[in-house]
């Protein structure tokens, strides 16, 4: 009589195989795992970084005149932020040209350019990563008739239909 031998499950050299492969496997794909949240990590850090130093940039928009001192803080996300404001000097290229004989134009300038400088820090140590935003600014004299103008100038809460 011929017997059928029916075999159910996996033999023991199977299972052996499937481990190692899992053994290899596993290892590979949770540091694959990891080095994608130490890059999601880095990219948010920077995300906030920036943004931070955006706000301190659009801080200097709302000053009346430049910052005479470097000044700096720490931010919300334990961020350390300084911001130098310093007088920038035009460039050559952006100088006004007299259209008539190619000489250069007196340059007036009723506001005076300066370069705003903020740099955001992730520790208070100066070696740290940091990042930096670079921009000109030109701060409005403060005349007093605009001020008195922008007192006396308020918004009337009537609807007009």
């Amino acid at each position: 009589m011929n017997r059928v031998r029916v075999t159910q499950g996996f033999t023991l050299f199977e299972i052996l195989i499937a481990v190692m492969i899992l053994g290899i496997a596993l290892p590979i794909l949770f540091q694959l795992f990891s080095g994608t949240l130490r890059a999601v990590k880095k990219s948010q850090d920077y995300t906030h970084a920036i943004a931070l130093a955006q706000q301190k940039l659009e801080e200097l928009m709302v000053m009346r005149g430049a910052p005479l001192e470097p000044e700096s803080g720490e931010g919300p996300d334990g961020l350390y932020w300084e911001r130098v404001v310093v007088p920038a000097n035009p460039s050559p290229d952006l100088l006004p040209v007299d259209e008539d004989d190619g000489d250069e134009a007196e340059l007036i300038s009723l506001a005076p350019l300066y370069e705003a400088i903020v740099s955001v820090r992730w520790d208070a140590d100066p070696s740290s990563p940091s990042t930096s935003l670079h921009t000109l600014v030109a701060f409005a004299p403060a005349l007093p008739a605009l001020i008195e103008k922008e007192e006396l100038e308020e918004p009337s809460e009537e609807i007009i239909p």
